[in-house]
């Protein structure tokens, strides 16, 4: 069971750092004139777009709250708070499958 519970953490983990390589690449695009040529990459676009496809519905929420801070984004953030309540749920199911 404990290589399960390696497994959530891991997949967690995965989303964490996706959802962070996001936000430095929206950064990048952002922040550069001219960003650099492997922005545009296979693997760039794809951690762009998931993403982006995670974030979606935070960005929905909070567009249907009525919450507009201009030009930040706290989406990620949602998210990331989100992920990390999603992470304690799953492993306090799985702890308590083990008793």
């Amino acid at each position: 069971m404990s290589s399960l519970i390696q497994l959530v953490n891991l997949a967690f983990w995965a989303l964490r750092v996706l959802i962070l390589a996001g936000v430095i690449l929206s950064w990048i695009h952002f922040a550069v004139r001219r960003p650099p040529g492997w922005v545009y990459s296979r693997w760039a676009l794809w951690i762009d777009d998931t993403s982006r496809a995670i974030l979606r519905p935070f960005r929905n929420l909070l567009r249907r709250g009525g919450v507009n801070l201009g030009s930040i984004d706290i989406s990620p953030i949602l998210a990331l708070v989100a992920i990390e309540i999603a992470q304690w749920l799953v492993r306090s199911l799985l702890l308590s499958g083990l008793r």
